[in-house]
Formats: C-alpha cells, sequence, structure tokens
C-alpha cells in the first residue's frame, strides 16, 4: 500500500536551526558551524520521535493483551486464544483501532469516517509502517507464540526501517557547502574524501551522526570504514592503515584520521 511520508517529514524538518548546544559533559568548541548545529537539533528530533515511537507500538499489544487475553475473572493472559481465527480477528483489530487513535493524534490529522477503511490504513501505515491486514497477517502466522521475544523482534525490523527513513530526511539538508565545516568540525579531514563526498552529501550528516554518539573525541576508523553506507568515503590511504592494524579482539575501535578536539 501506498502513502504519503509528508507528515512525518514535517516533523522531522520543522525547521530547528536554533542555537547548539553540548551534553556530552566536556567544553565545546567556540562556536559549532551553523550546519553542525542544525542538523544536531534535527536529530534530537528524531530520537525523540523514535522513542515516543517505539513506546506508541508496545502499546498496540498492551492494550490489545488486556482486553483480548486477559482472563477477567483468574487475571491470566490465555495466549492460546491467538491460535484460534475468532482470537487472532479480536486481537488484530483491537491493535488497529488503538493504533489508528495514536497515529491520528501524532501526525494531527482527521480522524476517518468509520467506513473508511483505506484512508484508516493509510493512517496506520503513515505511523506504524502496518494496515490493519498487516497485522492480522502477523498475529496468524505467530499465533500463541507472540510473547515478547517475538514482538520485540517484529519491533526492532520496523524500528530499523522508521530510523532509517527518519534519519535520511532529517540529513537531507546537507549541502555541498556544507561538507567542509561538519569534516573539519569532526577532524577527520584527512581520514574522509570530500570528492567523493559532494556525490552524496547526506552521507555527513550520517558521520555527524557516529560522531557525536562517540561524545565527540574522535570519528573512528573502524565504524566508518564498516558502514556500507559510509565506508566509500574513506581515503584509500586510511583503508591501507585499517587493514595493517586491524581492530585487536575485544579491543577499542581504531580512530585513524580523526583526532579528538582540542577544546
Amino acid at each position: 500500500m501506498t502513502a504519503t511520508l509528508e507528515p512525518l517529514e514535517r516533523i522531522v524538518s520543522g525547521g530547528h536551526s536554533g542555537g547548539g548546544h553540548d551534553d556530552h559533559g566536556h567544553h565545546a568548541p567556540k562556536k559549532k558551524p551553523k550546519i553542525v548545529e542544525e542538523l544536531y537539533d534535527r536529530h534530537d528530533e528524531v530520537k525523540t520521535i523514535l522513542d515516543t515511537h517505539k513506546f506508541e507500538y508496545d502499546q498496540l499489544r498492551v492494550v490489545a493483551i488486556e482486553k483480548v487475553l486477559r482472563n477477567k475473572e483468574t487475571g491470566k493472559l490465555d495466549y492460546k486464544k491467538l491460535d484460534t481465527e475468532e482470537g487472532a480477528k479480536e486481537f488484530a483489530k483491537v491493535m488497529a483501532e488503538e493504533g489508528l487513535e495514536r497515529a491520528v493524534k501524532a501526525l494531527d490529522a482527521n480522524k476517518p469516517k468509520e467506513g473508511d477503511k483505506t484512508k484508516k490504513d493509510q493512517i496506520l501505515f503513515e505511523y506504524f509502517g502496518a494496515t490493519s491486514g498487516d497485522f492480522l497477517r502477523r498475529i496468524r502466522e505467530v499465533g500463541s507464540d507472540y510473547n515478547d521475544e517475538t514482538h520485540n523482534a517484529l519491533k526492532d525490523k520496523h524500528m530499523k526501517a522508521v530510523s532509517a527513513r527518519l534519519y535520511k530526511i532529517a540529513g537531507s539538508v546537507t549541502q555541498k557547502e556544507h561538507l567542509k565545516d561538519i569534516v573539519d568540525y569532526m577532524g577527520a579531514g584527512e581520514m574522509l574524501d570530500l570528492k567523493e563526498m559532494e556525490k552524496n552529501p547526506e552521507v555527513a550528516a550520517t558521520m555527524l551522526r557516529i560522531f557525536r554518539e562517540e561524545k565527540e573525541r574522535s570519528l573512528p576508523y573502524t565504524r566508518v570504514s564498516r558502514s556500507e553506507e559510509t565506508s566509500g568515503y574513506i581515503k584509500d590511504k586510511y583503508h591501507k592503515i585499517g587493514k595493517e592494524h586491524p581492530e585487536p579482539k575485544g579491543g577499542k575501535a581504531h580512530t585513524h584520521g580523526a583526532p579528538a578536539h582540542t577544546h
């Protein structure tokens, strides 16, 4: 099913370009480049959305368990109900109804009319990446095995796709003229190939996320080289260094060519 991603795009790219901030417990450079400030703000917004989304996804199952599987007299849960067609349909229906309520609120959308199943599924897909039919299909496939482990596996797969989409939207602001500022800020000018990065400026936003995850100490060669998305932008001589000095077992990632800031 095809659905517009415009509401999520508006949430992520809603115009955060305010002052920078440092949440890493050490002195920041005197001034972050404007593009770094903006990307940090956008990445913060994505993290907030993902944290909320992950919680909401869990709640769909929790609400359905309470309404469908919990025995009102004993308080015990009966997962075997999900092995029956009636139980699977009821469980999936509750998930879809709860999901629609949360999606409408999150996307600031108008609630569809009762009989408009297509619109309901469109809104569900925009926010949860699944339609009412998808929920039913998943429940039928796993039945009474829809325990915490199964749910978390499905959720992780779902969140990975959502995360990639939102971070791509957040990084789309990055242009060729921003690359030098970003690379210099990370102290990675000797390691990264700016000419190659000009072919895909958005990759700088991904590297900046890695740099921030490392508490702005360095842009680790090992992490950048092992990612299919970023490895192609390392200068050949640094790939050679990495092969000559492989990461020791149980050791920390190498940081060739990306020294820490001097504050």
